[in-house]
């Protein structure tokens, strides 16, 4: 194989791989994980093994999984945004 293939598949090893490193860092750290760059370094180094075991190491963890689910609310918002006595503009008494 010649030098200009090996460059053009590191290139592309770099690009997606990389890529693919950023999301998992910045999800690690959304997620609140002890080590985002960790796992975003395993994830490079090893490809698609280390992005398929982050995804299964991570399913089952949410950042709310204490908190029931309220219906009156939207994702996101804290009980602050909340109206006071829970309903809408459109209800009447």
């Amino acid at each position: 194989m010649s030098g200009q293939a090996l460059l053009l598949i590191g290139l592309i090893y770099v690009g997606i791989f990389g890529s693919l490193s950023a999301l998992v860092y910045w999800d690690a750290n959304r997620r609140g994980l002890d080590s985002p760059a960790k796992w975003a370094g395993f994830v490079f180094i090893t490809g698609g093994t280390g992005f398929l075991l982050y995804v299964a190491d991570t399913d089952g963890e949410g950042r709310y999984e204490d908190d029931a689910a309220d219906p009156y609310s939207l994702p996101g918002s804290t009980p602050a945004d909340r109206r006071e006595g829970g309903r809408d503009s459109n209800d009447t008494e």
